[in-house]
């Protein structure tokens, strides 16, 4: 399909005329990781990332879904062949958090995570055995923030007190994110930066794409980059960074700043037909969040234009395959998109709390609910 403002459209089940739905079946009726992945073969979108386990001890990694092929110009040229499996190395260990993961990223895309997410997983499972659902809960809750080392060195001894860790509950943290806007924001405001933020370059787009496609956003994304160039003596685009920093340290130190951290990182989440405006209050709470863009706990928030988090995990769950009934599962809100539903927004203290709601699969104990 094509828009009147020249976007052109292209998907791969219009192209195919195929969902990926005869994948369900075979999926429900799988009992191995094997059939899993046979079951993926025939799934055509979303293209994802699946990890597989079964009892028997296979942890597998792999693509699912239906890929086109490009030209250098965009063009499709036919369609991925391999789906890109792997099988967890010697530690038993599959990690993925949508970094990029060299070749097999370059066949299917062009942009990925950054690898602190990856890298600090691998870090929480290295050596460890003998791992619980409640191990595996705490790592969704982990919310240190690699990237705070880096910014922080920008003014050396300025946040000695602050571990990293991106708590709700955090003062440090609170002011750290405060320094971090101070100084996206004097960065965004070169004039070298001035043509991104005015039309006609400006993206035509509903403004739920908008943190994607605001220049001052991706100049938050590449802070870390930037402040890495800095530290070693340059002036990426001939900005000064560590003349900003030192005034954005000043600049807010000069104000008062929020108590904690998530007085502004709260829950605004994105509903499907745009911006949640009309859930607020006793309705959905605006509850504080831990966590950050490039932590574990990933709720994002967007420097220099919101602390609020319209980005999060839309479910969270730990499966043990030994006792299903050890393991658990959350979702944002609730199992209902009914605004006046009480499941409509019923798990979300749990999921704030980066808690887990248990698993019921006992007929004996299930109820048919009310609502």
């Amino acid at each position: 399909m094509v828009f009147e403002d020249g976007l052109a459209v292209r998907t791969t089940s219009w192209e195919l005329g195929d969902l990926g739905f005869d994948a369900l079946l075979p999926l429900l009726r799988a009992r191995s990781v094997d059939d899993v992945d046979r079951a993926l073969d025939l799934w055509v979108e979303p293209v994802n990332n699946a990890v597989i386990a079964d009892r028997a001890g296979t942890v597998r990694y792999r693509i699912a879904g239906r890929v086109p092929v490009r030209s250098a110009t965009g063009a499709w040229t036919g369609w991925l062949d391999d789906p890109r499996r792997a099988d967890a190395g010697p530690d038993g260990q599959v990690v993925t958090a949508n970094e990029w993961r060299g070749p097999e990223s370059d066949a299917v895309g062009t942009v990925f995570a950054a690898p602190y997410r990856a890298d600090r997983l691998h870090a929480l499972l290295d050596g460890r055995t003998g791992l619980t659902g409640a191990d595996f809960r705490a790592m969704h809750d982990d919310a240190w923030l690699a990237t705070v080392p880096v910014v922080a060195a920008l003014v050396p001894g300025a946040f000695d007190d602050f571990d990293g860790v991106m708590d709700a509950g955090s003062p440090q943290a609170a002011r750290y994110a405060a320094f971090r806007t101070a100084l996206v924001a004097r960065i965004a405001g070169e004039p070298v930066f001035a043509p991104l933020h005015d039309p006609p370059e400006r993206h035509r787009h509903e403004a739920v794409f908008a943190p994607w496609l605001d220049a001052t956003y991706r100049i938050g994304i590449a802070l870390p980059r930037l402040a890495n160039e800095a530290l070693a003596g340059g002036k990426p685009f001939g900005i000064d960074v560590v003349a900003h920093a030192e005034a954005a340290l000043a600049e807010v130190d000069d104000r008062p700043v929020h108590a904690t951290w998530g007085e502004t990182h709260v829950l605004d989440p994105v509903h499907g037909l745009g911006l949640l405006t009309g859930y607020d209050g006793d309705d959905l709470p605006r509850v504080g969040l831990s966590g950050d863009s490039d932590c574990v706990r990933c709720c994002a928030s967007y420097p220099a234009i919101t602390d609020e988090c319209s980005r999060g995990s839309v479910a969270r769950y730990v499966w043990d395959l030994a006792d299903r009934t050890a393991g658990g599962w959350v979702v944002p809100t609730g199992a209902s998109g009914l605004p006046d539903d009480p499941h409509h927004h019923d798990q979300l203290p749990l999921w704030a709390a980066a808690e887990l709601v248990a698993i019921v699969t006992d007929w004996d104990l299930l109820v048919r609910s009310s609502g």
